[in-house]
């Protein structure tokens, strides 16, 4: 029982490989039984195929009988609408007066299970409106910081051209006496003055540097078209979120 439970997993998970000890062990009535209770068509062919290979065949009697009565238990109307209800594909196997109850109650459960797909769909889409809304929020909200005007470099006043003072010599007097180079001597030389040592510089204090300000982050804010286009656009998010509102309190 518990091999034939375990290749059918393997057939609905989509794995074609069965092993050698499946093949041995099968209990090919249950496994005839679990393929039919799960609307699957009869399956021996395939069975065969894959135990082949180990040198092992399906006892087709056993299967057949099992799958008949899975496929009698699964043609009901609580199981067409179990099936309907999970999403699954009907495959078209139940016959005789059995098929139009069960199908009825397929239908059901196949439109409880679009139901709720739509559902679900509504919500997430109203999930994603909601937050396209509260980004178009937060823009408008923003306050923008705007930028400072570009500080023109600093320029030192212009010193007045330097008018050199011409000297007038004096009047000469008659009774003066003559100056040494007036008699042909030369003049004599005053003695010149020592120098003035240059101050030393200070060196500049670690402690009393000016701290550099961090540039501040600026921005322009948004435009009168940009805004408008925001507005614009959630307008129009918030109509359709309305319309969704609608229809998810038209299917309660």
């Amino acid at each position: 029982m518990r091999a034939g439970i375990a290749a059918l997993g393997l057939l609905l998970s989509g794995c074609a490989a069965v092993t050698a000890d499946q093949c041995a062990n099968m209990n090919w009535h249950q496994q005839g039984l679990n393929d039919g209770f799960d609307g699957l068509v009869a399956r021996s062919g395939y069975w065969q195929s894959q135990c082949q290979q180990y040198g092992y065949g399906v006892d087709q009697q056993g299967y057949s009988q099992g799958w008949v009565e899975g496929n009698r238990q699964y043609c009901t109307p609580a199981q067409g609408y179990r099936h309907g209800s999970q999403g699954q594909d009907y495959q078209g196997v139940c016959q005789g007066p059995a098929q139009q109850a069960f199908l009825d109650s397929y239908q059901q459960g196949r439109q409880l299970f679009e139901r709720n797909q739509y559902r679900q769909s509504l919500y997430d889409r109203q999930s994603d409106l909601r937050r396209q809304v509260a980004d178009i929020d937060r823009q408008l909200r923003a306050r923008p910081h705007p930028c400072p005007p570009p500080e023109k470099p600093h320029e030192a006043p212009a010193k007045p051209a330097h008018k050199e003072k011409v000297k007038v010599p004096p009047p000469q007097d008659r009774d003066a006496r003559p100056t040494p180079w007036e008699k042909g001597q030369p003049p004599r030389r005053q003695p010149e003055k020592p120098a003035k040592p240059a101050k030393p510089e200070h060196p500049s204090k670690p402690g009393k540097a000016k701290p550099e300000h961090p540039e501040r982050h600026c921005e322009q804010g948004l435009s009168p078209r940009e805004r408008q286009d925001l507005l614009w656009q959630r307008q129009q998010l918030s109509d359709e979120l309305m319309h969704i509102d609608e229809l998810l309190l038209r299917l309660l």
